[in-house]
């Protein structure tokens, strides 16, 4: 039978990769997002595109997108808040002072955190506006094509 800390830790490992395959699974979703929202205004732009419903099937992918990078991100923020308890508890488990640091409590999802370069909080709204705001100006280049005749 193997003793708590070496479950915790297996534990400890397993929320650490998982975190990093849906952080990974959100920057593909970026990019899988804004391939998907040029290719289909590349295509209603050389293809006639006369009405505005192709311009809000462009936002609606978008928005869709969005928050598709923002579930990824999130669920992979979870997950790693989820490992730095999980190393709080080793380090009660093993004794360790107050002042030896094992983990990092900077990851809380706070309105401040969201401009801090680097913190996943920022990942998150940085990545979805990035979606968003392209989509938008994909949307308004077909608005344009469509005023302009």
């Amino acid at each position: 039978m193997e003793d708590p800390v070496s479950i915790a830790v297996k534990f400890w490992e397993k929320s650490l990769e998982s975190s990093a395959y849906f952080h990974k699974q959100g920057d593909e979703a970026v990019k899988f997002y804004i391939g998907i929202n040029t290719a289909l205004a590349a295509w209603l732009l050389t293809n006639a595109a006369n009405s505005p419903t192709f311009i809000f099937a462009v936002m609606a992918l978008g928005v869709f997108g969005a928050g598709h990078v923002v579930y990824y991100h999130n669920r992979g923020f979870r997950l790693q808040q989820r490992a730095n308890r999980i190393a709080r508890e080793i380090a009660q488990m093993l004794h360790l002072s107050e002042s030896m640091k094992v983990w990092d409590s900077s990851d809380d999802l706070k309105l401040k955190n969201i401009i801090i370069p680097g913190h996943p909080a920022a990942q998150i709204a940085f990545n979805a506006l990035i979606v968003l705001c392209i989509s938008f100006v994909y949307a308004f280049v077909l608005l344009l094509k469509l005023i302009g005749g």
